[in-house]
């Protein structure tokens, strides 16, 4: 009998040599359903590696908030301590009463618009971290899947 190489092109996008076949021989369903299966793992471990890029992705951008949270909490109290040495340095010039309730409430204002963006940066976070969650539960269920 002759052997032969036979090129298999099946619907599933998959092209592949069967080396010494038998020109009579078919390859069985099994052999299909192998193929699908390798197919579903392909696109499930893919899916999994992209979540796990946005999980890294979602992680970057909590330090980074994280930072920035840090940052404006030093500058916030930097900022608070300029104030109140101001208000102190008018009272003992002489400096009116409504200068310094001007600087004090300038001061007070700044420091709510900061603490604003800081919450709204503790909520991004926040938001984040749950989005984490999920994704790490999908991550869960796929790789059971792939078992």
């Amino acid at each position: 009998m002759k052997l032969k190489s036979i090129l298999l092109i099946l619907p599933l996008s998959f092209c592949f040599w069967v080396n010494n076949a038998k020109s009579q021989e078919i390859i069985g369903r099994d052999s299909i359903q192998v193929l699908k299966l390798e197919k579903e793992r392909i696109k499930l471990t893919s899916k999994v590696n992209g979540l796990k890029l946005k999980i890294v992705d979602e992680q970057k951008a909590q330090e980074k908030w994280t930072q920035e949270i840090q940052e404006r909490s030093e500058k916030s109290l930097n900022y608070a301590e300029k104030a109140k040495r101001n208000a102190l340095d008018m009272s003992k010039d002489g400096a009116t009463s409504d200068k310094e309730a001007k600087q004090i409430a300038k001061a007070a204002a700044d420091s709510k618009k900061n603490a604003d963006n800081m919450t709204k940066l503790h909520s991004k976070i926040e938001k984040s971290k749950d989005k984490v969650s999920e994704l790490s539960t999908e991550i869960k269920k796929l790789e059971l899947k792939l078992k």
